[in-house]
C-alpha cells in the first residue's frame, strides 16, 4: 500500500487549507466571552464556538470547544482547536476575533479530524480524535484509492496544521484497512498501537508554555532565570535509556545569547550546560530511564544573556527522531516538534546578592548542639522577591553525617525559618519551600546544626550555582539569579571527650558475704565526642587490708546486660580485664551505666576484709 502523499492525491484534493489549528477552549472561561451570537457571515479561516446552553442557563460544555472553519465551494467544515497552547502556537490567530454562532449554524459544518503536518517530508495524513486536552492520532496507511473509496472521505476535509498542532496528539495504530477508516468516521475510533513493545513515542505536552516575554535586565545587568522554553511528553512502550536529545535554536537571537541551558525530567533538573560545536544546535547527553508504560515530562529552560536586544525571538524544537538517541527504543513522533516562539523584552528585574560567611564560627566541638555553622547575607534590590529555596554546598573533608538537624535562623527575632534533618549525598544542605516574603533590603540569617562527628575534620559553606537559590521578583513574577559569594575559610571540627565517672549511686560501704551478683562498682561512660566503640577494660580487685580477697563469676554489665565473658576466679591486686570486640559502643551524647558485679563467697572472702575495684 502506498503512502497518501499530497502529490498522489493532487487531482483528487482540490484544495488543502494552509491554516487550522487545535485550540481547547476550556480555556474560552479566560475570556470571559459573553458576546451575542454572531450576526456577521461566517468566511474561511474563522473562529466559531456555540452559544448552547444548559436548562439552567449556564454553557455547555460542548459550547467551550472552539473550531476553525474551512470553506470548499459549497463544502463547511470545521476542526476542534485542541488546547490554548496550539491556539497560541499560529501567530494570526486572536482571542477575540472568535465568533459566537448559534448551535444550528454549528451543524451546519461537518466536524474534520483529518491532517497533514506542514513540513513533513513525508506528507502523511493522520486522522486525530481529542480527548480532553491531549489526544491520539493515527497515520492513514491507505492508498488514495482506498482512502477516497471508503465511505465517509472528503478529501476536502484535509486540514493544513503545524507541528506543535500534531505534536499535542500521540501516535497509535496506523489505520490499514478502509473499514478501519470508517469506523473512524463513525465514532472516533482509533486503531490500538501495534508496536512490538519497543518504542519511544514523543509529543509537544499540553502545557508547554504558550508564546510569551522571556525577560532580561540590560541596566542591572540581571535576566530571567530558568525561563520554560518547550515541554514535550515522552511514552516509553519498554524501559527506555534516553541517551541524549539534539534542540534546534530558532528565533533573532545567537547561541552566544543563551547563557545557559536546562534539561529537566518530571521537575527535577537532570542536566544543563550542553554542548554548542555545532550552530544553533544544543545536546543534552547526561542519560535518564523512563519506565514501561510511563509518560516521562521533559522540559527545556534557558537562561538568556542580560545584554539580549528587546524584541529578539528564541524558540526550541526538535527536529528529527534521529536527534533522539536511546538504549534501542526506536524513536516515533510528528516532527518537527517545536515551541513556541518567545519575544525578548527588557525591563527592570530584582537583583539578589547571597554573601556566605562563617568569621564567628567559634566552638565546633564534638557533640555540641544547635551550634552556629555559617551567616548568609541576602541583599535585595529593585523589586521585592519571595526566597522559595536556598541551597548551600558543604566542602571540606567532613563526611555527610558528619553535620546534622540544620535550622535556618533569622537573625532579626532568633526565629527558625526552616530546617532539614541531613545533607542531600552529595553533601547539600537544601531549605526549600520557604517562601519567605523579602523587600528590598539586606537581611541575615544562620544556618546552626548539630556536630556529629569528624574529629580532625573540616567544613565551609558555599553557595556554587545560580540555580541552587530561587528568588521570585514579585513584581514581574518570574524567577531571577542570585549573585553567590563566599567569604569563607576552612573550619576544623574539634574531637570531644569520652568520660568515664565513677557513678554517684556507686556502692560504698559494707557488702554481705556469701551474696551472689553483688554490685561492687558502678560508672559513668560518657561519648561527648562521637560515637564510641569500647573494645576492652582493665580492672584490679584491689586489697586493702592484705587479707587475701578471691572474687568468684566476675561480670561487666553494661546497662543491666552483660558485656564479655565471665571471670571465674579473681584473685586480689591482680590485673584482669574484659574484651568485648564489637559489642559495646556508646552513642553520640549518650551515657552507659557500666557495672562489675561478683559473688562473695565464706571460702574466699573473710569477715572484716577490706578490698575495691580500681581501673
Amino acid at each position: 500500500m502506498s503512502l497518501i502523499k499530497r502529490k498522489t492525491l493532487k487531482k483528487a484534493i482540490s484544495t488543502v487549507t494552509a491554516i487550522t489549528t487545535v485550540v481547547w477552549l476550556s480555556g474560552v472561561s479566560m475570556f470571559a466571552l459573553t458576546p451575542a451570537i454572531a450576526l456577521a457571515a461566517v468566511e474561511d479561516g474563522n473562529l466559531i464556538k456555540s452559544d448552547a446552553t444548559n436548562p439552567d442557563g449556564t454553557p455547555t460544555l460542548e459550547s467551550l470547544d472552539v473550531y476553525i472553519v474551512k470553506l470548499v465551494g459549497t463544502k463547511k467544515f470545521k476542526r476542534l482547536v485542541l488546547n490554548p497552547t496550539v491556539f497560541e502556537s499560529y501567530g494570526h490567530l486572536n482571542w477575540e476575533d472568535i465568533q459566537t454562532v448559534s448551535q444550528s449554524v454549528m451543524d451546519e459544518y461537518t466536524t474534520s479530524g483529518l491532517v497533514r503536518v506542514d513540513g513533513d517530508p513525508d506528507e502523511k495524513v493522520y486522522a486525530m480524535t481529542p480527548d480532553g486536552d491531549i489526544g491520539s492520532k493515527s497515520w492513514i496507511n491507505l492508498s488514495a484509492e482506498d482512502f477516497l473509496g471508503a465511505t465517509g472521505s472528503d478529501a476536502d476535509s484535509i486540514y493544513t496544521i503545524n507541528s506543535t498542532d500534531g505534536g499535542n496528539y500521540n501516535a497509535v495504530g496506523d489505520i490499514t484497512t478502509t473499514t478501519e477508516l470508517e469506523a473512524y468516521y463513525s465514532d472516533g475510533t482509533l486503531p490500538e498501537g501495534t508496536s512490538e513493545g519497543s518504542g519511544l513515542t514523543v509529543a509537544l505536552s499540553a502545557s508547554t508554555p504558550a508564546a510569551g516575554y522571556i525577560l532580561v535586565d540590560g541596566t542591572n545587568n540581571t535576566y530571567q532565570l530558568q525561563a520554560p522554553l518547550v515541554k514535550y511528553n515522552m511514552t516509553a512502550e519498554e524501559d527506555t535509556v534516553v541517551e541524549s536529545i539534539t534542540f534546534k535554536r530558532s528565533g533573532f537571537i545567537a547561541d552566544a545569547d543563551i547563557d545557559e541551558m536546562y534539561l529537566f525530567v518530571d521537575g527535577e533538573m537532570v542536566d544543563y550546560g550542553p554542548s554548542n560545536t555545532e550552530s544553533k544546535m544544543f545536546v543534552f547527553s547526561t542519560p535518564f530511564t523512563i519506565e514501561a508504560g510511563d509518560t516521562a515530562e521533559v522540559e527545556v529552560m534557558v537562561d538568556i544573556d542580560s545584554d539580549d536586544t528587546d524584541g529578539d525571538t528564541v524558540s526550541i524544537g526538535i527536529d528529527s527522531a534521529d536527534d533522539i538517541t536511546t538504549d534501542g527504543a526506536e524513536v516515533e513522533g510528528s516532527f518537527p516538534i517545536n515551541g513556541n516562539t518567545m519575544n525578548i523584552a527588557d525591563v527592570d528585574l530584582a537583583t539578589v546578592d547571597v554573601t556566605v560567611e562563617n568569621e564567628n564560627v567559634t566552638n565546633l566541638e564534638i557533640g555540641t548542639k544547635d551550634e552556629q555553622l555559617a551567616e548568609i547575607t541576602i541583599d535585595v534590590n529593585i523589586n521585592d522577591v519571595v526566597a522559595e529555596k536556598l541551597a548551600f554546598t558543604v566542602v571540606g573533608s567532613l563526611s555527610a553525617n558528619d553535620l546534622a538537624n540544620f535550622e535556618l535562623v533569622d537573625d532579626s527575632d532568633d526565629s527558625v525559618v526552616a530546617s532539614v534533618e541531613s545533607m542531600t549525598d552529595s553533601k547539600m544542605v537544601v531549605f526549600d519551600d520557604l517562601d519567605l516574603d523579602l523587600e528590598e533590603d539586606n537581611y541575615t540569617f544562620y544556618i546552626k546544626g548539630d556536630i556529629m562527628g569528624g574529629a580532625g575534620r573540616d567544613f565551609k559553606f558555599t553557595g556554587d550555582e545560580v540555580f541552587d537559590f530561587s528568588f521570585v521578583d514579585q513584581e514581574q513574577e518570574v524567577k531571577v539569579p542570585a549573585n553567590p559569594d563566599s567569604y569563607q575559610i576552612l573550619q576544623d571540627i574539634e574531637a570531644g571527650d569520652f568520660t568515664v565517672e565513677l557513678a554517684d549511686d556507686s556502692p560504698l560501704g559494707n557488702v554481705a558475704d556469701g551474696e551472689d551478683e553483688v554490685v561492687l562498682a558502678r560508672y559513668d561512660f560518657t561519648a561527648g565526642g562521637e560515637r564510641i566503640k569500647v573494645e576492652s577494660l582493665g580492672f584490679q580487685n584491689v586489697d586493702v587490708n592484705t587479707n587475701d580477697v578471691t572474687l568468684e563469676n566476675v561480670k561487666l554489665l553494661v546497662d543491666g546486660s552483660q558485656k564479655g565473658s565471665t571471670i571465674t576466679t579473681l584473685v586480689d591486686d591482680t590485673d584482669s580485664g574484659f574484651d568485648f570486640g564489637n559489642t559495646f559502643t556508646i552513642n553520640l551524647g549518650e551515657t552507659a551505666v557500666v557495672e562489675i558485679v561478683a559473688d562473695l563467697t565464706h571460702a574466699n572472702v573473710t569477715d572484716a576484709d577490706e578490698f575495691h575495684i580500681a581501673n
